[in-house]
């Protein structure tokens, strides 16, 4: 049996606000008080919220994921270069998904396309 989902609705009673705070309170903090975020927050730990990005990319938020294509994931370079582009990403808070095209042209197309389809922020690629 799959577990309930919490919705932003779920954290909104139980915080005893609206929906609209809670949206502002995850993704504009600074136009809720100090007193109503940390009670949307305490909500949103207490009942295991977690946002639905597809939802919020349907929504018209933007992606926090950066696509990085290399030609060789075991090569020492490209593993230094993805730890590097990784912590600036993470830095900046965004998440990175690392992808290999192991140095052909055909699969860094269909990598491409790929990270196009999951709505990347942006994408790096070290081409072959």
């Amino acid at each position: 049996m799959r577990p309930m989902r919490v919705s932003i609705a779920d954290v909104a009673r139980h915080a005893r606000v609206s929906t609209g705070t809670v949206s502002n309170t995850l993704n504009h903090p600074e136009r809720v008080t100090q007193q109503t975020r940390e009670r949307v927050l305490a909500s949103v730990t207490a009942l295991g919220f977690i946002p639905n990005q597809p939802a919020r990319l349907l929504m018209g938020a933007l992606s926090k994921t950066l696509g990085l294509i290399v030609v060789d994931v075991v090569s020492p370079f490209f593993m230094e270069l993805a730890h590097s582009v990784e912590r600036a990403a993470s830095e900046a808070g965004y998440v990175m998904i690392l992808c290999n095209s192991e140095n052909e042209h055909a699969r860094e197309t269909e990598l491409l396309h790929l990270l196009k389809s999951q709505q990347v922020a942006g994408a790096l690629l070290t081409p072959a």
